[in-house]
């Protein structure tokens, strides 16, 4: 009886320490191009990156600054690293990501998540 006891103890808490270590980043890549489609110039860029409820419009729910290598155009972040994702934000539903390049507008459209 005592074993049972001690084996439901363990997996109880064994499985809320788990759950409570999970990481909260997101891995995301992505092609930065102009308006004529040509590659962004190599090199390191500041990315602000923006989750919103909407496809358009709206206020962010999440806000994160990073900067990222870019070769030919294509970039690699993990969100979360210098601005830990919110656990108000479940993912519990489609989420929209907008990214911003060395201070400039929000690019269009926003990608789903």
């Amino acid at each position: 009886m005592k074993r049972i006891i001690l084996l439901l103890f363990l997996l109880v808490f064994g499985s809320a320490s788990v759950y409570a270590q999970m990481p909260r980043t997101i891995s995301y890549q992505g092609l930065l191009a102009d308006d004529l489609g040509n590659p962004v110039p190599n090199g390191n860029h500041s990315l602000t990156v923006r989750l919103y409820e909407q496809p358009s419009g709206g206020t962010a729910i999440y806000e994160e600054s990073q900067s990222a290598s870019v070769i030919t155009g294509i970039f690699s972040i993990i969100l979360g690293t210098s601005t830990p994702l919110p656990l108000s934000v479940p993912f519990d539903k489609a989420y929209f990501l907008g990214i911003s390049v060395d201070g400039g507008n929000e690019l269009v459209p926003r990608a789903p998540m």
